[in-house]
């Protein structure tokens, strides 16, 4: 598969203004990096067992402690059904329990067991030198311009999930 397959038709270093045509250009090239990366990250991790979702999920109750699969799902911004499939695969690797809440019988508390501790810890360093490779492109302005940039448009996202609604799946 050859990268220029792959790269929106119109060169971004050309693109000048704010049209829709130019947003919807760069919206591309955004998607198409994220992909590229997590098919890249999903080389790395398959040798080690996980997908890229399992890592996330696992490295997110790792940091975060028990939580159940409602909060995964809002935390994390997987659908239901991803993240119980990721559960059960991650619970049937021995990474993660369940375990019943004392109080409702109904509710069931996600958690790491040790060798998911260990898997974390074993990942960890793949995880920060991927990060890094793909960010070392960036010189250290570009970086912070790049960060301010990335915090303003994920605000922006923000500011428009929640004008939508609680809802998952809401348009």
């Amino acid at each position: 598969m050859s990268l220029e397959y792959n790269m929106p038709s119109k060169d971004l270093l050309s693109l000048e203004g704010n049209s829709v045509e130019n947003a919807l250009v760069l919206a591309e090239a955004i998607r198409e990096a994220l992909d590229f990366g997590n098919r890249a990250m999903g080389r790395r991790l398959t040798d080690r067992g996980l997908s890229p979702t399992h890592m996330r999920v696992l490295m997110h109750i790792h940091y975060k402690g028990n939580t159940r699969a409602i909060d995964l799902v809002h935390e994390v911004g997987y659908a239901p059904r991803t993240i119980t499939e990721a559960v059960d695969s991650l619970e049937g690797m021995g990474l993660v329990q369940r375990i019943p809440d004392k109080t409702d019988r109904r509710v069931k508390h996600i958690s790491v067991t040790a060798a998911g501790d260990a898997k974390v810890i074993e990942v960890t360093p793949i995880v920060h030198d991927f990060v890094s490779q793909i960010l070392g492109v960036l010189n250290e302005a570009e970086m912070k311009q790049f960060t301010g940039l990335l915090s303003r448009i994920r605000l922006q996202a923000a500011m428009m999930e929640e004008s939508y609604g609680e809802g998952i799946g809401r348009p």
